[in-house]
């Protein structure tokens, strides 16, 4: 099974916000489960899915430069619980990204230049705000 449709709009530069809640610290946000074309900002999402496992997903500056989203403070935690600061993401696959920066927010930019991409659809992504630990 492949990707196939409309790709996602260009030329957009908007912000979500979420309103933060009392007793809630951070919030996570997650590439929703629903199925692989979920978060495909750049790159090949006409890959066959069984091939979407071994694709790792992109952040920062150099490799997100075209398509991609902001999460402002945003970090990654790897299996080892080592955090790697990150705000700006792309490519086929979105890691479990949490925030502590409030307002909590995040951005989305694209453009026209599509070179290298194929069958891009966007992004759906979950969120959870965290209680504060004590």
């Amino acid at each position: 099974m492949t990707a196939s449709g409309p790709g996602q709009l260009q030329e957009l530069n908007y912000g979500v916000c979420i309103n933060s809640k009392v007793g809630y610290c951070d919030v996570t946000w997650n590439q929703s489960p629903r199925n692989d074309l979920t978060f495909t900002l750049t790159g090949d999402a006409s890959l066959p899915f069984d091939q979407f496992e071994s694709i790792v997903s992109k952040t920062g500056t150099t490799d997100c430069k075209t398509d991609f989203i902001t999460i402002p403070g945003g970090y990654v935690e790897d299996s080892a619980r080592s955090v790697t600061p990150t705000e700006r993401f792309c490519g086929t696959k979105f890691p479990e990204v949490k925030t502590s920066s409030q307002p909590y927010t995040l951005h989305v930019v694209t453009d026209v230049d599509e070179e290298g991409d194929k069958d891009n659809f966007g992004f759906e992504l979950n969120f959870r705000q965290n209680i504060c630990n004590s």
